[in-house]
């Protein structure tokens, strides 16, 4: 299918630059000019995505060309292109970051589709030098178009001029710069910013970020430079976990963690969808068939969980009724024995899975994963293989019982065997993105 749209992929030399906020700016700023703007994350991130939601007003999908499909693929991209005006990417890491094959770098997507680049470069304690700096990613692969540069953390007029002189003479086109300012700075923690809902500020940056982008940018370059065609096959098929007809999903600051295109094709297969929050001491619903723990930062609120005996008593009797239970990387920490907090205190949680986490030393675990499904499981069959992603700092110390997967590298390499089952329980500190098919 071929979709005539204005499409751009808000890249960087690397990681840092600023490409979340000022992708959502530029979201927010199309917007209010009248445009109707989709848009989607190269890459597993699940939190950068955040921010761009907000912006936009809809859901924001990942897109990833390791992990997922064809089929995948096509289906996020003609859900994304589909009624709007407008589709923006953000792109991962630096332009050509990715796997050792360059798969999941945010260069063989735009490359794929033929989806111009526009650089966003961090002018910080740089002059002449972001000449060469342009040129070379420009240079490093013409089947890739970058149409042009964003200048990011400019200090001065001064500063502005040496680089724009310099880019101007390289006949390297400069949408605008954007000057440093501390009001559009997002807070980090240990799995990178902080989302978007538990920042109250994120309205206020998200539209600074958007005054100073229609103060500093020439939208109307950026419009005429962006007009293509992407041609994506009309598909309708995504990958979620078959955990039932009814799927009780946690969601809150501790369970936030969780894939659109999952939530979009259980709701395609016209399964049930109720969200409850363990937080809140929340009980998953009486009525489910499956319950789906995802992750995100019980590590945090490890005592709070530790006490909220309603949800803990929910979750036993959907045990006792051989409920199916699946719990991904936070979610996986949760199903186990206990978790040890930053301060070194331990606190129980579901006792469901023979498991022992801490999160008192944190050590980064980041990679792509291919996993088989060790048995036949509820969540899948031993034939099967999976794509996902592997991004945590908390620690097994224990880890007793039969393995849910075996598992390779993103170089397919073999490596130990992941995750626990136990009956109708069942979780890994891998987060699941597609099936291989």
């Amino acid at each position: 299918m071929v979709n005539n749209i204005n499409s751009f992929c808000i890249s960087a030399p690397s990681s840092g630059s600023g490409k979340t906020i000022i992708t959502a700016g530029l979201i927010l700023a199309l917007r209010e000019k009248g445009y109707s703007v989709s848009g989607a994350k190269v890459g597993p991130d699940y939190i950068d995505k955040t921010f761009l939601s907000v912006a936009a007003n809809k859901e924001i999908y990942n897109i990833d060309s390791w992990a997922m499909s064809e089929r995948t693929m096509g289906s996020i991209l003609n859900s994304c292109l589909s009624n709007s005006d407008f589709f923006i990417l953000e792109g991962v890491m630096g332009l050509f970051d990715g796997s050792i094959t360059n798969e999941g770098s945010t260069a063989s997507l735009v490359q794929k589709y033929k989806i111009p680049v526009v650089l966003v470069v961090d002018a910080s304690g740089q002059g002449q030098s972001i000449g060469a700096l342009c040129q070379g990613f420009i240079n490093y692969n013409r089947n890739i178009s970058i149409v042009g540069v964003i200048l990011n953390r400019i200090s001065s007029l001064r500063h502005e001029k040496i680089v724009v002189d310099e880019l101007n003479r390289l006949s390297i086109k400069v949408f605008g710069s954007i000057p440093k300012s501390n009001k559009i700075k997002l807070q980090h923690r240990h799995l990178g910013l902080i989302p978007a809902e538990e920042n109250d500020n994120t309205q206020s940056i998200i539209r600074e970020s958007a005054d100073l982008i229609e103060q500093n940018i020439n939208l109307e370059d950026l419009i005429r430079a962006t007009k293509v065609n992407i041609i994506a096959p009309k598909m309708d098929s995504f990958f979620s976990p078959n955990l039932g007809q009814h799927i009780s999903v946690a969601k809150d600051e501790a369970f936030c963690f969780i894939y659109e295109h999952m939530l979009k094709q259980w709701k395609t297969e016209n399964r049930e969808i109720s969200f409850f929050s363990p937080l809140l001491d929340e009980p998953p619903s009486n009525n489910a068939d499956g319950i789906f723990l995802p992750g995100g930062y019980p590590e945090l609120f490890s005592e709070r969980l530790s006490n909220n005996h309603i949800f803990k008593k929910g979750m036993e009797d959907a045990s006792n009724r051989e409920k199916v239970i699946y719990g991904e990387c936070g979610g996986y920490m949760v199903l186990g024995k206990s978790i040890i907090n930053k301060k070194g205190e331990e606190h129980n949680m579901l006792n469901m899975l023979n498991l022992v986490t801490s999160f008192m030393h944190p050590k980064l675990h980041l990679g792509y994963r291919r996993v088989q499904c060790t048995s036949d499981f509820a969540l899948g069959r031993k034939n099967n293989y999976y794509r996902g992603h592997e991004f945590h700092y908390s620690n097994i110390l224990m880890e007793k019982g039969s393995p849910l997967f075996s598992v390779c590298n993103s170089d397919n390499l073999k490596t130990e065997n992941v995750g626990l089952v136990r009956k109708n329980v069942m979780g890994s500190f891998v987060h699941l993105i597609d099936e291989e098919i």
